[in-house]
């Protein structure tokens, strides 16, 4: 369930940037330049780009990484079928900053999921096909695109 709540974080996190700021003063490396970033500099982070970015999942312990634009929990899986993370995944922050509000968030998901599962246990949940999860979708966004499609065994 773990996982699976994983991966749908990353399609749709709860929150979307994180401001901060520099602590001290540092080299920024980019691919073409470099910079210098001083202390009190605003460090804002897309969180919605972070999560698909292909090259930072490849980093993973995994001999290969599924497409972002695949629904696939396996990624937060190891060998041992335990739970492993990235450094680039961070739907509710890192570090001292993050959402004070994360384990009870997480925990409400948690119950919710089970509470169906339970009272519906052939229930079929899919990723919407109406908003696939391309990099339109996935960036900054005021309102989330990400949709999932839930069937129960009420409905006809």
């Amino acid at each position: 369930m773990n996982a699976v709540i994983n991966e749908s974080l990353i399609c749709d996190p709860p929150g979307s940037l994180i401001n901060n700021s520099s602590v001290k003063d540092f080299k920024l490396n980019g691919k073409h330049n470099s910079y210098i970033i001083h202390k009190g500099t605003r460090i804002v982070s897309n969180i919605h780009a972070l999560h698909r970015n292909l090259e930072a999942w490849s980093q993973l312990p995994q001999p290969q990484v599924t497409p972002l634009d695949k629904f696939d929990p396996t990624r937060f899986l190891s060998s041992a079928n335990e739970i492993i993370g990235s450094d680039y995944y961070m739907p509710f922050g890192k570090g001292l900053r993050k959402c004070p509000g994360q384990i009870v968030g997480l925990a409400m998901i948690r119950i919710f999921i089970s509470c169906l599962l339970i009272k519906n246990p052939n229930c079929q949940i899919s990723i919407s096909k109406d908003h696939p999860l391309d990099s339109e979708n996935s960036h900054f966004n005021i309102m989330s695109h990400a949709t999932f499609k839930i069937k129960t065994s009420i409905e006809k």
